[in-house]
């Protein structure tokens, strides 16, 4: 007896749901067995549920269309004369279908990178429910949306620019909606406290705060939406190591560009590239695909004069964009001493910014960036508030726009001292020596083992439970500190006596280190003297803490007066 389409449909999807379950599974734990860091467990987990999800969505849609489940509601929304009701049924089925692999894939691996990455909701529910809502949205609605405008006789092409919108939208819509971070959390009421009092500043009112450690994210703060819709992500270990005039400094600058809807331009400068895309596809189908269009040949001209619009409308979001961070920066060095603002902006230039400070641009490839260099926006504070222009840092890039010593030179040769570059391992200009102050005299009398006992009392003022790790033949001591929620650091403490840098063979890469059977969730490398430049440009997710830094921390703490006492002894 032969079994209905329906059936074998409905029963064939089933064994491919459950053949993707188990093969995800699979993948999962064998990524997890291969005994290599968290991080690259992590990252070929991912990379597996991507390369199964794509085959598995490739099987459920080609046994759709042979054994089409939707095929009895398509019939009953196929009434005589309404032509949408197959391609919307057909479109639910489609993203239903597509739906139901997704959920299959992310059953299988979640289990292992839950493991990995050690994960903990602490944000309500409600926020994994939007997550779900809005892939669930976005993969239904897609093939239903192409496939009506395929029906309603677009073309192709014109599906492919459908396509193209919808994945616009899409990342427009999908950041205020869900939490992009693996960790998240409501803020202590010392930190709301201390938010409240960067916001009153400027006379803002301060918005939602989501407080998220994820050492993957390469970002320290965001704020999305608008009015009584703003959301603040900011990462733990920004708020653990600024104190309140730079983050003042940094909140100000972020909550002005959101005013100014500076996201949204990034969101809108990918319209013009991806319809730049859009116009080639449109030329070579013209030119290899006669039959899908429905226009003549003579249109290839408009696609090319629509590529010139599309790369003048690049630059002229490009432009847009980077004035509205100029304005962040004149609006927040009006609130805030705007030398805090360069010291601030200067060192963590690469967790508030959307682009890579260290990728060298020159001419126009400058032009086309949406933010400006932070090299560049410092610059522009400097002039602007009259400030004395800071010694160059390895964050800067090299850029056309700066002379080198030999062409500040002249004619006779000569380079004036002002105008050398200084060397990476030599001592910056503004740093204070072990001679003359105080707190940085005693740290460097003292021996490794007090050192990280100084550093893990100074981080229990901060609301952490400290343990000191036995000292071996290590250059560092590690201090493990934990929080009331649950969350670990692992603080790397770098003891000097002298005025040496750390350099980066004195720093393993321990992001992935396991400490009392869990993750480590933030990674600090402490010391009491500097750090090489090279260091900086390593430990893009470390948070480092030099020398100075870590005496200004002490100068507002209880131990300010113990450690001036051993100095005067």
């Amino acid at each position: 007896m032969e079994l209905p389409d329906i059936v074998v449909g409905i029963g064939g999807l089933g064994g491919v749901l459950v053949g993707l379950y188990a093969l995800s599974r699979a993948t999962a734990t064998v990524g997890r067995r291969v005994g290599r860091s968290e991080q690259r467990q992590k990252t070929l987990t991912v990379y597996a549920r991507i390369g199964v999800l794509a085959v598995g969505i490739a099987l459920a849609w080609t046994l759709y269309t042979m054994y089409p489940v939707f095929e009895p509601i398509v019939a009953v929304l196929e009434p005589d004369g309404w032509w949408i009701g197959r391609p919307l049924g057909h479109g639910v089925g489609l993203g239903v279908v597509a739906l139901a692999a997704i959920w299959a894939v992310k059953r299988g691996t979640d289990p292992t990178i839950e493991d990995v990455l050690d994960q903990q909701h602490t944000v309500p529910a409600r926020y994994r429910r939007r997550l779900w809502t809005a892939h669930a949205l976005f993969v239904v609605g897609t093939p239903v949306v192409l496939l009506t405008l395929y029906a309603a006789g677009f073309g192709s092409v014109w599906t492919v620019v459908a396509f193209y919108v919808l994945v616009l939208c899409w990342f427009v819509l999908r950041t205020p909606l869900v939490s992009f971070a693996y960790r998240t959390r409501d803020p202590t009421a010392e930190e709301r406290s201390r938010l409240e009092r960067c916001f009153d500043r400027f006379g803002r009112e301060p918005p939602t705060v989501v407080v998220f450690d994820d050492r993957h994210e390469n970002l320290d703060v965001k704020l999305v939406g608008h009015s009584a819709y703003r959301t603040l992500w900011i990462q733990e270990s920004l708020l653990s190591s600024t104190d309140e005039a730079e983050l003042a400094a940094i909140l100000g600058a972020e909550d002005e560009k959101n005013r100014r809807y500076f996201y949204e331009q990034c969101y809108l400068a990918v319209a013009p590239v991806l319809f730049m895309v859009t116009a080639l596809i449109l030329i070579l189908g013209e030119l290899l695909f006669v039959s899908e269009f429905t226009v003549d040949s003579a249109s290839t001209l408009v696609w090319f004069t629509s590529i010139g619009f599309a790369f003048v409308g690049i630059l002229a979001v490009s432009q847009t964009s980077r004035w509205t961070i100029y304005r962040a920066d004149r609006f927040v060095s009006s609130h805030v001493d705007p030398d805090v603002v360069r010291r601030a902006y200067d060192r963590y230039a690469q967790t508030i910014t959307t682009i890579d400070q260290e990728q060298t641009r020159s001419g126009l490839s400058k032009r086309l960036t949406i933010e400006p260099p932070m090299e560049q926006r410092i610059r522009r504070l400097e002039r602007a508030n009259s400030l004395e222009p800071m010694p160059r840092t390895a964050r800067e890039p090299e850029s056309s726009e700066v002379e080198t010593p030999a062409e500040a030179a002249g004619s006779n040769g000569t380079v004036a001292s002002d105008d050398v570059e200084p060397t990476p391992n030599a001592p910056p200009a503004d740093w204070d020596s072990r001679e003359h102050h105080p707190i940085q005299q005693a740290l460097a009398s003292i021996d490794r083992r007090e050192f990280a006992d100084v550093v893990a009392r100074l981080r229990g003022e901060f609301g952490r439970e400290c343990t000191v790790a036995e000292a071996d033949e290590s250059d560092w001591i590690d201090v493990v500190a934990r929080s009331t929620d649950g969350t670990t650091e692992l603080l790397r403490t770098v003891h000097r006596r002298t005025d040496d840098p750390v350099t980066p063979d004195e720093i393993t890469d321990e992001r992935g280190r396991i400490v009392s059977g869990r993750s480590v969730e933030t990674v600090l490398v402490v010391t009491n003297g500097r750090f090489d430049d090279r260091v900086d440009r390593l430990a893009a997710d470390l948070t480092l803490v030099d020398g100075q830094r870590l005496t200004e921390l002490l100068e507002d703490s209880a131990l300010a007066d113990e450690l001036g006492a051993s100095a005067a002894e």
